[in-house]
């Protein structure tokens, strides 16, 4: 009977020990989100680049380059964009 009160305990502990780790994991990974993410975007953006109104959102451009140069626009996507957008 001990035997198996003993080998019950090991199995608990191996089914545990992952799930406690999994989970000590996660919580470390969103306290160092709240560490990061402290600071307003303007204060931590490069000075030479500017914030531009969008509906609801500031988004963050840099203009390197000559003001009369040509435009360039990254898009990134995670699938190609249909034919009548580009």
């Amino acid at each position: 009977m001990a035997m198996l009160w003993r080998t019950l305990r090991v199995a608990l502990w191996l089914a545990a020990t992952p799930m406690v780790l999994a989970v000590m994991a996660l919580a470390w990974f969103r306290w160092a989100a709240d560490q990061r993410e402290v600071q307003r975007a303007a204060e931590v953006a490069p000075r030479d680049g500017r914030f531009v109104k969008a509906a609801d959102v500031d988004i963050f451009i840099q203009e390197p380059g000559p003001a009369n140069g040509q435009a360039v626009l990254f898009m990134p996507a995670a699938r190609p964009l249909p034919p009548s957008n580009r």
